[in-house]
């Protein structure tokens, strides 16, 4: 694809000018499923791209690609103005990236940025700062003195302003401006700011001094490599930052950069992490709302109440950028951190026009120049008429969702009743029966069946169920007689049993032993089966839902 800002890269990772991918078909079914007939060319059956709405030219470009890029729109403006690559980088980063823009700002930048930067020369008696020899709490002032000191031999250290330490002359260097300070002040200027994200329109370090220095001097003055790494960085990120037609993809970790034909709020789809996003406000996609109005809605909708109350009372948009700043203290005259606009903190206006009546604006009378200042209220009062709606119902909501976590610990727990209630309900359905075991004679009373005041009782007999997890009720009572195929040992059981054995003799199995005996029931043997005591199931399985809606009226 060609562009229409520069050379093109070797490579572009992805496109979307085929305007027959499948994404793009999604796309224009989503918005135009009825109208696809007048969106098409007669002559060969495809969409126009210009009567497209959803069309978008751009392309993905991962970093490298993008420095080859920008490097080639900086070198064709350093062919053409014979300025140095610093200069015209600077120049373009400063007008927007437009050509045309920057041939006209150019001869203001050639003033800003120092062509000569290295060691004080002695040929350039104005770049050397007039330091105490020998130092003193205070220099020479007569026309005399001075006079004097330049007849004196020069003197084989320099004292440094910033760091108030006397060191050797060749620790020092200085821009065009004659502003001589020890490399280490340099070193640690450079990377303060750094941390404050500037790289290009880094200024001399004196005081009062607008003059910017070059790329070279500050490579040679950061010598550590990680912090030669940031400075690349961040002057990189500041040529994406300025460049109208480059986005950074939002996607987490993404180092894909986007390069668009025309600047527009129209939908993107990087090509590495598959995120899609608007182009001009890098947020999720939101057409046909524009991107103002989508940012108005984030905030109001994800800012908490103390948050956006905050921002509303103490802070206010750059009248440029539309970036949030709070003013912490000091004067009304502001300066964007983002594009350095002056402004003023009360009127909003530029700081230029104000003259020597910018006082004037703190002070409360009907001016049409403070109409943001009125706005600000009129929010401040939106924004307690939001508060109220939005935290209306917040209490009911408590206390919905109390009552909620209440009734669903009820109906736990009353369902556990109800299922232990089933297994008690079996338990009192179960019959009484005789328990007792005897081997080799060892229980007498439980061999004889006429003897059952001295076998224990078992109420409610219950005995487990193969497969099943629990006790069941017995229904009958049983005894078992037999004798043991591995041990010849006899064995006499009472116990309950599930269902009737209806009276059966041969080969028995009881637990691990097979047995050779009978089975038979109390009716037959005399085992003196005792009176059924069943519960009553019908109240037990009728008392949970009656339980259950008292529960929930009282709720409601």
């Amino acid at each position: 694809m060609a562009s229409e800002t520069g050379t093109e890269p070797a490579a572009l990772l992805s496109s979307s000018t085929s305007s027959s991918s499948s994404g793009e078909e999604e796309d224009l079914e989503y918005y135009y499923y009825s109208y696809n007939e007048d969106l098409e060319d007669p002559a060969h059956g495809q969409l126009n791209n210009n009567e497209d709405p959803e069309f978008f030219q751009y392309d993905c470009l991962t970093r490298a690609q993008t420095e080859e890029w920008l490097h080639s729109l900086v070198q064709a403006l350093v062919q053409k103005a014979q300025a140095s690559f610093h200069l015209a980088q600077l120049t373009l980063q400063q007008s927007q990236w437009f050509e045309a823009k920057a041939w006209e700002n150019l001869p203001r930048y050639r003033l800003l940025v120092s062509p000569v930067a290295g060691p004080p020369s002695p040929a350039h008696p104005v770049s050397q700062v007039d330091p105490p020899w020998p130092p003193t709490s205070t220099a020479l002032s007569s026309a005399h003195d001075r006079r004097l000191d330049a007849l004196r031999p020069a003197s084989p250290t320099w004292y440094c302003q910033v760091c108030a330490t006397e060191q050797n002359a060749s620790r020092f260097s200085s821009l065009q401006c004659g502003h001589s300070f020890c490399a280490a002040c340099w070193e640690t200027y450079f990377e303060c700011q750094m941390d404050q994200g500037l790289a290009l329109t880094v200024s001399c370090m004196s005081n009062q001094c607008h003059l910017l220095a070059p790329q070279e001097f500050v490579m040679r003055h950061v010598r550590k490599p990680h912090i030669q790494g940031k400075y690349r960085d961040v002057m990189f990120h500041e040529n994406v930052r300025s460049h109208p037609q480059l986005r950074f993809c939002p996607g987490l970790n993404c180092s894909i950069l986007i390069r668009c034909v025309k600047p527009q709020a129209k939908r993107c789809t990087c090509s590495l992490c598959k995120t899609v996003f608007c182009f001009i406000c890098g947020s999720h996609y939101h057409a046909p709302t524009n991107c103002e109005t989508i940012r108005r809605w984030l905030t109001k909708c994800a800012d908490d109440s103390e948050t956006a109350n905050y921002i509303s009372a103490h802070t206010k948009d750059c009248p440029n950028c539309n970036i949030c700043i709070e003013k912490n203290g000091g004067c009304n005259h502001m300066q964007c951190y983002n594009c350095k606009h002056d402004f003023c903190w009360m009127c909003l206006g530029d700081w230029r026009n104000h003259g020597s009546e910018y006082y004037e604006c703190s002070r409360y009378k009907e001016n049409p120049n403070i109409a943001h200042e009125s706005a600000h209220a009129q929010a401040r009062e939106a924004l307690k008429k939001y508060l109220h709606y939005f935290e209306r119902p917040c209490p009911r909501k408590e206390l919905f969702e109390y009552q909620q976590a209440q009734l669903e610990a009820e109906i736990e727990n009353l369902s556990w009743k109800i299922e232990h209630a089933e297994s008690t309900d079996r338990v009192w359905g179960a019959i009484d029966c005789f328990t007792c075991s005897s081997r080799n004679g060892s229980n007498p009373h439980c061999d004889d069946p006429m003897s059952p005041a001295f076998i224990p009782l078992d109420k409610r007999c219950v005995v487990p169920k193969e497969n099943h997890v629990g006790m069941f009720p017995g229904n009958f009572c049983i005894k078992l007689t037999g004798t043991s195929y591995a041990t010849q040992e006899t064995l006499v059981v009472r116990t309950c049993s599930l269902e009737d054995m209806n009276s059966q003799c041969g080969t028995l199995k009881f637990q691990e032993d097979v047995l050779k005996g009978c089975l038979l029931t109390c009716n037959f043997d005399g085992c003196n089966r005792a009176g059924s005591m069943t519960g009553n199931t019908t109240f037990m399985r009728l008392l949970g839902p009656i339980l259950l809606g008292v529960i929930t009226s009282q709720l409601q």
